[in-house]
C-alpha cells in the first residue's frame, strides 16, 4: 500500500512505457479508475507492438504514480497533467505538433475526449470504451472503496470484480484477474477518491459536437457500469462517432478481450483504404479534410496571405505558383501582376509561369487564360504579346 499523501496543487499523471517504437504512430493507452494502466492495457500493448509507439498513463495514486494526490481534481486538470507528461516524449519522437492516436478505458476515456477537445487538430483518432459523455452519481469501485479514504482496500478484494468485468475474466483469465485486484489494493486511497470526484462531476456532451477526431465507443454487453445505450448516446454526440458493442464482456474491456480491443484499435486508427499518413502535417490534413467543409473553412478564413507563404508542406515556389493559378482562374487580374513580381522573386521561372497559363486555359478556359497572359506579358515585359 502506497502511504497516504496530499498534494495542495494539481495532479500529476506518470507515463508507462510499453515500447520505444519511436518511428512508428504514437497511441496513448488511459486507464480505468481503480486499475492501473500495465494490468489493463498490457495485453492490448502486445497486440499492437509492431505497429505502434505505445505509452500508456496511470492515474494520482494508482499503479506507477507515487506523486502527491490532491484533495480533487477535475477532468480538465487530469488532462493537461497528461498533456505536460507527454511533453517529453513528444520531443524525444521530433513530433513537432505532438499528434497522437488514443485509447482509454472508463476515466481515461473521459480524459481521450476531453484531450480531443483541447488538441483536437493533433489527436487522428479516438477509441473510448466504458464511458459515456457525462458523470455518474458513482463507480462501483469507489463505492466499495467508502469514497474517501478506506486505508484497508485489500480487505475489500473479495468479490471485488463481481459486477465490473463479465464472469468469464473471473474464470477464463484468472491471471489477469488476479492482476487487476492486485492492481488496486495498492491504490493510495486519497487517489481513489479524487479521481472518483473527477469521474462523477465531468459533462462534456455541450463540448462533443466541436470534436474533430473520430470516436470510436467501445461498449461491453455485460458492462453494468456504462451499459450499451451509453455508448449509443455518446457515439451521437459526436460528429464522427461509432458504437462496436463486444459480446461477454463487462466494463473493462482491455483485460476482458483484449485480441478484440486491439483490432478495433488498429482498424479505426487506420481508415480502409487512406494511406497511412507519413508526416504530422500529412495526419493534420487527413483529419481537417475528413471532418468536412465546416473544419476548413474554419481554418481557410483565419490564414493570412504570409501565413499561407509560411505553411509547411509546399516549397515556397510552388506555393506562388499555385497562387498565380488560383489569380488567372479567378481573374483578379490586379492582385495577379503584383503577385507575379514576388513569385519570381521567390525562384518561380516564366516557364513554370507559362506552364501554369496553360492549365488555367485547360481548365479555367480560355478566355481567362488569354487576360492572364496579357497581365503576365505587361508585367514582366511592359507590353501586351
Amino acid at each position: 500500500m502506497n502511504p497516504s499523501h496530499r498534494s495542495p496543487s494539481g495532479p500529476i499523471v506518470t507515463l508507462v512505457s510499453f515500447n520505444h517504437r519511436v518511428e512508428r504512430p504514437l497511441l496513448v493507452l488511459g486507464p480505468a479508475l481503480g486499475t492501473s494502466v500495465r494490468p489493463l492495457w498490457e495485453e492490448v500493448a502486445a497486440h499492437l507492438d509492431a505497429d505502434y509507439h505505445v505509452v500508456g498513463w496511470d492515474l494520482p495514486g494508482h499503479g506507477t504514480n507515487n506523486y502527491p494526490v490532491p484533495e480533487q481534481f477535475t477532468i480538465n486538470e487530469l488532462t493537461a497533467a497528461l498533456l505536460a507528461a507527454l511533453s517529453p516524449v513528444f520531443a524525444d519522437r521530433n513530433a513537432g505538433g505532438g499528434h497522437l492516436h488514443y485509447a482509454g478505458c472508463g476515466i481515461g476515456g473521459v480524459v481521450g475526449l476531453q484531450l480531443g477537445l483541447d488538441i483536437r487538430e493533433r489527436v487522428d483518432a479516438l477509441v473510448v470504451a466504458g464511458m459515456g459523455a457525462v458523470g455518474t452519481a458513482a463507480s462501483h469501485w469507489v463505492e466499495r472503496a467508502g469514497l474517501t479514504s478506506t486505508s484497508d482496500l485489500a480487505a475489500l478484494t473479495d468479490q471485488l470484480l463481481t459486477g465490473v468485468v463479465a464472469p468469464q475474466l473471473l474464470t477464463d483469465r484468472q491471471a489477469t484477474a488476479a492482476a487487476l485486484v492486485r492492481a488496486f489494493t495498492e491504490i493510495d486511497p486519497p487517489g481513489l477518491s479524487a479521481a472518483g470526484y473527477a469521474l462523477r462531476s465531468f459533462d462534456l456532451r455541450a463540448e462533443l459536437p466541436r470534436m474533430i477526431p473520430p470516436v470510436l465507443v467501445v461498449t461491453g454487453s455485460e458492462d453494468r457500469i456504462a451499459p450499451v445505450r451509453t455508448a449509443h448516446e455518446l457515439a451521437n454526440d459526436v460528429p464522427r462517432g461509432a458504437v462496436m458493442t463486444l459480446e461477454g464482456v463487462g466494463h473493462l474491456a482491455p483485460a476482458e478481450d483484449p485480441s478484440a480491443l486491439a483490432h478495433l484499435i488498429r482498424e479505426h486508427t487506420t481508415p480502409e483504404g487512406a494511406p497511412a499518413p507519413t508526416t504530422d502535417h500529412d495526419r493534420e490534413w487527413e483529419r481537417l479534410l475528413s471532418a468536412g467543409a465546416v473544419t476548413f473553412e474554419s481554418l481557410a478564413s483565419r490564414q493570412s496571405p504570409y501565413e499561407l507563404v509560411q505553411r509547411p508542406g509546399l516549397d515556397e515556389a510552388t506555393r506562388h505558383a499555385l497562387i498565380i493559378c488560383a489569380l488567372a482562374t479567378a481573374g483578379r487580374l490586379q492582385e495577379l501582376a503584383d503577385h507575379v513580381r514576388s513569385a519570381q522573386r521567390a525562384g518561380v521561372g516564366v516557364g513554370a509561369i507559362g506552364e501554369v497559363l496553360l492549365l488555367v486555359a485547360a481548365y479555367g478556359g480560355m478566355p481567362v487564360a488569354r487576360s492572364a497572359a496579357d497581365v503576365v506579358a505587361r508585367t514582366l515585359y511592359g507590353t501586351r504579346r
